[in-house]
């Protein structure tokens, strides 16, 4: 927050932002933070830089990236004419979309860095690329597994280095089940009385 790009929103640039994307790195004021909620934490993890409780990766986050560093990689391609929308919230968060989630403005791969930077400096985007799903883990023994037989492979995990299923104990065969008591007696379930024929 020392640095001086830090000490306003780095959407808006309204003074003394008091809320923080912190796997983006950015300083943010509050209506601004409102956007970025919406965008999803895939996106943006909003907190508040003085009501939150702060991990240290987050903080590590922060010190890395700051405003202005965000700013060369996110807005990168952003004319430099362009002027922000301050007064619409529906244009601000149009931009904002259009910032991270379609990365409209980032730095692409072969670019030259800014005027300033230092190639070295700059990590890797902080914002999740959509189209790069992570791979799904794999089980630790699944070479084994796929050794064994079809036998073994359906025993489970409890017998998974075994070549043949674990024969399950015999259970003995359930008493039968006690009539029940009927709390009501015969109240409901007796036929009706036959009826007297009046004389």
């Amino acid at each position: 927050l020392l640095e001086p790009d830090n000490k306003f929103c780095a959407e808006c640039h309204q003074k003394g932002p008091r809320w923080a994307s912190w796997n983006l790195g950015i300083f943010i004021c509050i209506r601004c933070s409102g956007i970025h909620r919406n965008l999803g934490v895939h996106i943006s993890k909003v907190r508040s830089i003085n009501l939150d409780t702060w991990r240290p990766d987050w903080i590590e986050s922060m010190q890395q990236w700051g405003n202005q560093k965000a700013a060369d990689f996110w807005e990168y391609h952003l004319p430099a004419d362009f002027k922000r929308p301050a007064n619409s919230d529906q244009d601000m968060e149009a931009f904002i979309r259009a910032k991270y989630e379609r990365g409209k403005y980032k730095q692409r791969q072969n670019d030259p860095p800014k005027s300033g930077a230092k190639p070295q400096e700059k990590p890797a985007s902080p914002a999740p690329q959509p189209q790069q799903q992570p791979a799904a883990p794999k089980p630790v023994a699944q070479k084994q597994q796929q050794q064994q037989p079809a036998a073994a492979q359906s025993a489970g995990f409890a017998n998974f280095d075994q070549a043949e299923p674990a024969q399950k104990p015999a259970q003995p065969a359930a008493p039968p089940a006690a009539p029940k008591e009927d709390l009501l007696g015969d109240l409901f379930s007796a036929a009706p009385p036959p009826q007297q024929q009046q004389q």
